[in-house]
């Protein structure tokens, strides 16, 4: 996936954020992942959720990040990091996603989408990774 060419404003215009809380069960800070009878579903429903927000975060214009994270989409962010997905294994395409992450942010601030990208890696990666 080329995270340019997928990441449109169009994308960003398509969003819509209530469908997308709507992806994340109810209370999982609580019980992910301790319910292993929703095990797979839930980290189904968090891996697209963690997908979306990421392209979103990738399409957002510069001019709307503050604002846009201070929105509902920044709850959901939080609530993504707050989760622990970061722990499960990533498919094959998640870690081709999260390398062309990783390739666009060690260019630094020279990459005009440095925070966009910085913001979506965290969704998948610790700091420390």
């Amino acid at each position: 996936m080329d995270i340019d060419s997928s990441c449109t404003a169009d994308f960003y215009n398509s969003i819509d954020v209530g469908a997308l809380i709507s992806l994340i069960p109810a209370n999982i800070i609580e019980h992910y992942p301790d319910d292993s009878s929703h095990r797979s579903s839930t980290i189904a429903s968090l891996s697209q959720a963690r997908q979306q927000v990421a392209n979103f975060w990738l399409a957002t214009p510069e001019d709307q990040l503050e604002s846009t994270y201070s929105s509902s989409i920044g709850k959901v962010h939080q609530m993504l990091l707050k989760s622990g997905i970061k722990r499960e294994p990533l498919t094959d395409s998640e870690q081709n996603f999260v390398g062309e992450l990783i390739a666009r942010i060690s260019r630094g601030f020279d990459d005009p989408k440095f925070i966009h990208g910085l913001l979506a890696v965290m969704l998948y990666c610790h700091a420390y990774q």
